[in-house]
């Protein structure tokens, strides 16, 4: 009613009143309506929507020339107490002198300064921070306005926001301000270093709790040391037999309680997951450090979004119960801690299967975000496609292997497969009915890989459905098309992957084609489009200043992407990440691993050494997702820093800053107390002790 009703009774708007009932099937107004409409919000001073919005717009506007003025006025004074010292003042270090109660009044007058103008640049940071998000608010209003309305009038009302394009728009003066205090820092302090100013202006001293990091070193520890003892058993300790030849060369039937490579199948897929906790909480570190602020880009809740202290914790936590479960088989399948136990060995990847499924589903107030992106994600063709969807439908690309053999999990498990009798000894070596059934390793398996290259395709063509822009959409469609192909075709032809020790055929050949083929072009997308790096300047990185942006976007005001004219020149690539050398090591890196992940559909025996087709694998998949973590950490620095893709109407995106724990509560949580440190100390200390013991009195019967 507040858009479609009168706000007096001039006869205008009762013609709108009346046309506005001429809708169409959809509900939406006819097109004389919609035109008469746009006609009176647009230029009807009185309407309500357009008066709030004045008066919210004014209301931002005069709290940022309050605050640019009172900022202003602070940088001034600071600059005044700067110039009245001498430059050998200037450069003391107060932290350096022994003692401090003999430092000079003008020492810590030069300290003063420098906390006063990390505190200046935090507010200035702050405030633009407090711009753009009002900035984005009114475009999400008016954009929802016109969804609910059917008109088309943004345009029209972003006018009235441009009134203050020399205010909290553009903030010309506040940027300006920012560029002069890391101008006068970093010649006062810091020989002319601007990143070095940069980065000493946005540390943010927080104190640290002690006994939360002796936590998290305390678990990483205790991973360590389980990790090391499951690779010895299992890669090293040549007592596993994994086959019935093995069995009988060896003269004993030692063996676990499935068959080999099906067990290392269950507690691989399960071992990538556990893997990407780790690589996750190594991202969001890095982020943070950076003040690259994902949770905006991904419109994640600040309140329920885990700091990377909380995700490596409860990495720790899961791997610690992974790497006992795997530990547990098998030493009870071994008889290692007692013979009558062996039946309870099947019973422990069931345990697993069922503690990883619940950790996917609960707490639903933390799950619920990531089960409706999923459920987006393959539904992409039918609604909008926002970053964190795309991004995520990314990941999942390389998470092929994993998701094959997550489906052999459950096939292993519903066919009953993990209940197989275990006592007829080693003909229950012999392979399930999941890893030998052509349906499988034919439908199955191929289908898997190729799903989350289809389901990006799809949102790929949904992206060109929505802009209209060929490029980048329809060439990255082509892009995971082609990688699709690819799959399929060695799926699906394993004859193209049989070559023979004479001439290969034409077949093979352009199977290999469009392999490397395939690949280049996904390596060359990483680093031009995802990454925006064109060239690398500087010999050996020395110098390195900056990298060219390909698509030239431009690092202008915070307009929507309506509002850009036509594309700028190429520009200098703002850099974000601290350490340079990233980005010329991430490029390289990129190359060889997406190589080294083709190798996946070359069969084993064209490898020069031989490498068991399960472990190879293994280490295919762990460097494909150690790739992902590498790309993701510039990908989303790059979004941060451009909007390439215009996947948000607003250009600048406000830089993070940690919340403290006093003011949400958070702080209660991460507290890790005396107590249960030293309890967890104690629980691990007994379950080393437990499997030791029983390993050394029943050694003998082995």
């Amino acid at each position: 009613s507040l858009y479609y009703g009168s706000v007096d009774a001039r006869d205008e708007n009762a013609e709108v009143d009346t046309l506005a009932l001429r809708a169409d099937g959809q509900g939406n107004p006819a097109p004389e309506a919609r035109e008469l409409l746009i006609q009176v919000l647009s230029e009807n001073p009185d309407h309500e929507f357009v008066l709030r919005v004045k008066q919210e717009a004014a209301k931002v506007e005069a709290f940022y020339q309050q605050r640019i003025a009172e900022l202003s006025d602070r940088f001034h004074r600071l600059r005044g107490t700067i110039s009245r010292l001498k430059k050998s003042v200037l450069r003391l270090d107060p932290d350096a002198e022994e003692d401090g109660a003999t430092l000079s009044k003008q020492v810590l007058t030069v300290d003063s300064s420098k906390r006063a103008f990390r505190d200046l640049y935090r507010e200035l940071k702050l405030l633009q921070n407090f711009n753009i998000l009002n900035y984005t608010a009114f475009v999400k209003i008016f954009k929802k306005h016109d969804k609910t309305t059917g008109l088309k009038t943004v345009k029209k009302m972003m006018a009235l926001i441009h009134k203050y394009r020399e205010g909290f728009v553009e903030m010309p003066e506040l940027l300006g301000l920012m560029d002069r205090s890391e101008s006068l820092v970093a010649k006062a302090y810091f020989g002319n270093n601007r990143l070095l100013a940069r980065s000493e202006l946005l540390i943010k001293h927080h104190r640290v709790n002690a006994w939360e990091m002796m936590h998290i070193g305390l678990r990483i520890g205790m991973v360590l040391v389980l990790l090391c003892w499951v690779v010895w058993d299992v890669l090293i300790d040549t007592k596993i037999v994994t086959s019935q030849d093995a069995a009988a060369k060896s003269g004993h039937t030692r063996q676990l309680a499935h068959p080999m490579d099906d067990a290392l199948r269950v507690f691989r897929g399960f071992g990538f997951f556990v893997m990407s906790l780790w690589l996750w909480s190594i991202c969001v570190y890095v982020w943070t450090s950076e003040r690259i602020n994902y949770i905006y880009l991904f419109e994640f809740d600040p309140r329920r979004s885990l700091l990377w202290e909380e995700i490596l914790n409860r990495a720790t936590s899961v791997t610690i119960v992974y790497l006992i479960i795997i530990l547990a088989y098998v030493k009870i399948s071994l008889g290692t801690i007692g013979m009558h136990w062996i039946w309870v060995a099947k019973y422990l990847p069931l345990m697993l299967f069922v503690y990883m499924l619940s950790l996917l589903l609960f707490p639903l107030s933390q799950t619920s975000l990531v089960l409706e992106t999923l459920v987006r994600i393959f539904s992409a063709p039918f609604h909008e496609v926002t970053f964190f969807q795309s991004y995520v439908a990314d990941v999942l690309t390389s998470f092929a292997r994993p998701l094959v053999d997550v489906a052999f999990t459950f096939c292993f498990f519903l066919s009953g497969d993990w209940n197989r009798d275990s006592s007829s000894g080693p003909e229950v070596l012999v392979s399930s009915a999941c890893s030998s059934s052509d349906s499988f390793n034919f439908i199955v398996a191929p289908l898997v890989v190729s799903l989350p290259l289809f389901f990006r395709t799809a949102q790929n063509l949904r992206r060109y459905y929505d802009t209209g822009k060929r490029f980048p959409h329809l060439a990255n469609a082509f892009k995971y098309f082609m990688a699709q192909q690819v799959v399929l075709l060695s799926a699906l032809h394993p004859r193209l992957q049989k070559f023979d020790n004479t001439t290969a055929s034409i077949y093979q050949v352009l199977f290999l084609l469009a392999l490397i083929t395939s690949t280049l072009y996904t390596y060359f997308w990483d680093v031009r489009i995802d990454w925006g790096i064109r060239t690398l300047r500087g010999p050996h990185l020395r110098g390195l200043d900056y990298m060219m942006l390909s698509g030239g976007a431009a690092e202008g005001p915070n307009l929507g992407s309506e509002e850009r004219g036509a594309p700028p020149k190429p520009t200098p690539r703002k850099m974000l990440l601290t350490e340079r050398r990233i980005y010329f090591v991430a490029v390289w890196a990129d190359l060889l691993l997406r190589f080294t992940w083709t190798l996946t559909l070359i069969p084993t025996h064209l490898v020069n050494v031989y490498i068991a087709s399960e472990h190879l694998f293994f280490a295919l998949g762990a460097l494909e997702l150690l790739r992902r973590t590498m790309w993701s950490l510039i990908r989303i620095e790059f979004e941060h820093a451009y909007n390439e893709h215009e996947y948000r109407r607003v250009e600048h995106v406000p830089a993070l800053f940690e919340q403290d724990d006093d003011d949400t509560s958070r702080g209660r949580q991460r507290s890790a107390t005396k107590t249960s440190v030293f309890a967890e100390l104690w629980l691990f200390s007994g379950i080393v002790v437990f499997f030791f013991i029983f390993a050394f009195l029943n050694e003998e019967k082995l």
